[in-house]
C-alpha cells in the first residue's frame, strides 16, 4: 500500500492529566489516495514500516492506534524540565540567529530536539540556517520532518519553495508556495512566496496581484516592497518604483541581521531608480541650463563659456569672472568625475547666480 502524507495535519494534545502515563499523541494520514477510510483494509504491518521510516526522531516506544482513516503515534512526552531547559536554548538559538551566527544557532537548536524530538520550530529552524548556508540536502531533511508534524506549517512551506527556487526546481517551488497559500490565505509570507514564484516564471500581472496582497496582509514585511519595485523598474515605471521604495523605508521593519540584505539591496534599487529618473530628465534639464545661461549672457552683455576639467580635487564646478582674468567671457568650469546627471544643477545654479549679480 502506498502511503501519503499530503494531507496530513498535526493534531497533538497532552494526555499527562488523562492517563497514568506521561504522553503525546499525534494523527497522521498514511493511507493511499482513493482508499476507504476503513482501519481494516489497512495494512498494519505496512504501517508500523511506514511510521518507522518517516518519523525515526520520535522518543521510543511509539504506540500505533487505529481511527478511521487516521494513524494516532502515541509516545513518551519530555519532562517538564526538558521542555524548561529546551526553552531557554530555543531563546539562545533565536538571538544567535539574529545576529547572524547560523552554526552556533544550528548547534542550540540540536540540543533543543535531543530534549524534545518533536519540537516543530527546532527542526524548521535548522532547516532554513542550513539553507541559508547553502547545505541544501540536510535544510530539506530538516524542513521535510517539520512538515510530517504539521504538513500546513507555512513557514517550512514557504522555505522550502525558496529552497525549490535556489536549485531550479520551478515546479516543486510553485506546489510548496500553493501549499502555503492554502494553509494560510492571509499569510504575507505565504503570498509574497507564491508571488516571487510567479514573478520568476515570467508571470508579472499575477505576480504583482500577490505581492500587493502580501503588502495589505502586513504593511510591515519588506520583501513584498522591493519585489513591486523591482518588477516597475523592469516595466519602466521609474516613478511608481520610487514611491514603493519610500514606502518601505517608511513602513517595513528590519527585526534583525537576517533582514538585513533586502534593505542593502532595496537602498542599491532605489539609487539605480534614481538614476534612471535623472537620465530620463537629462535632456530638459540640459534645454534648462542652456535657457539660464543664455538668460544671463543676454542681461550681463558678456558671453558665458562651460569647460570640463579633468581633476578629483576641489569643488564640482566653480566661475571665473572675465574681468579678473582679464577675459571676454565668463568661464564656468566643472570636474569631468562629477556625475553627468548631476551636472545640469549645478550650472542652473551658478547660472542663476550669475545672472542675480549682474555680471
Amino acid at each position: 500500500m502506498a502511503a501519503k502524507h499530503k494531507t496530513a495535519k498535526r493534531n497533538v494534545h497532552n494526555e499527562a492529566n488523562e492517563s497514568s502515563h506521561n504522553s503525546a499523541e499525534r494523527s497522521v494520514h498514511l493511507f493511499a489516495p482513493g482508499m476507504p477510510p476503513d482501519a481494516c483494509n489497512a495494512d498494519h504491518v505496512a504501517i508500523g514500516i511506514q511510521v518507522a521510516c518517516r518519523y525515526p526522531f520520535l522518543p521510543q516506544p511509539v504506540l500505533i492506534k487505529m481511527e478511521g482513516d487516521r494513524v494516532l503515534l502515541q509516545y513518551p512526552e519530555a519532562s517538564d524540565d526538558a521542555r524548561a531547559e529546551a526553552a531557554r536554548l530555543a531563546e539562545r538559538a533565536a538571538q544567535h540567529a539574529g545576529n547572524g551566527d547560523r552554526l552556533r544557532a544550528i548547534d542550540a537548536w540540536q540540543r533543543v530536539l535531543r530534549l524534545v524530538p518533536d519540537n516543530l520550530e527546532a527542526r524548521r529552524h535548522i532547516g532554513m540556517a542550513c539553507s541559508e548556508l547553502g547545505n541544501f540536502t540536510q535544510a530539506r531533511r530538516y524542513l521535510a520532518a517539520a512538515l510530517l508534524l504539521d504538513s500546513e506549517d507555512v513557514v517550512s512551506l514557504v522555505a522550502l519553495a525558496n529552497l525549490a527556487i535556489k536549485e531550479g526546481d520551478n515546479v516543486a517551488a510553485e506546489l510548496y508556495a500553493r501549499k502555503a497559500v492554502a494553509a494560510a490565505p492571509q499569510d504575507a509570507w505565504a503570498l509574497n512566496c507564491l508571488g516571487a514564484v510567479l514573478l520568476h516564471t515570467q508571470r508579472p500581472d499575477e505576480a504583482l496581484s500577490l505581492f500587493r496582497a502580501a503588502m495589505a496582509a502586513d504593511p510591515g514585511q519588506a520583501p513584498p516592497y522591493r519585489a513591486i519595485a523591482c518588477l516597475y523598474q523592469h516595466q519602466g515605471r521609474y516613478s511608481e518604483a520610487e514611491a514603493t521604495l519610500r514606502a518601505m523605508f517608511n513602513r517595513a521593519r528590519q527585526q534583525d541581521s537576517r533582514s538585513e540584505p533586502i534593505f542593502i539591496r532595496a537602498r542599491q534599487l532605489y539609487r539605480q531608480v534614481q538614476e534612471s529618473i535623472a537620465e530620463g530628465q537629462d535632456a530638459e534639464a540640459r534645454r534648462t541650463v542652456e535657457g539660464f545661461r543664455m538668460a544671463a549672457e543676454k542681461q550681463i552683455g558678456c558671453p558665458i563659456r562651460v569647460v570640463e576639467e579633468r581633476s578629483s580635487d576641489g569643488p564640482t564646478a566653480w566661475v571665473q569672472l572675465a574681468w579678473q582674468h582679464r577675459r571676454d567671457h565668463h568661464l564656468i568650469r566643472c570636474r569631468s568625475d562629477y556625475p553627468a546627471v548631476l551636472r545640469p544643477l549645478s550650472l542652473a545654479k551658478i547660472s542663476s547666480r550669475l545672472k542675480t549679480l549682474g555680471f
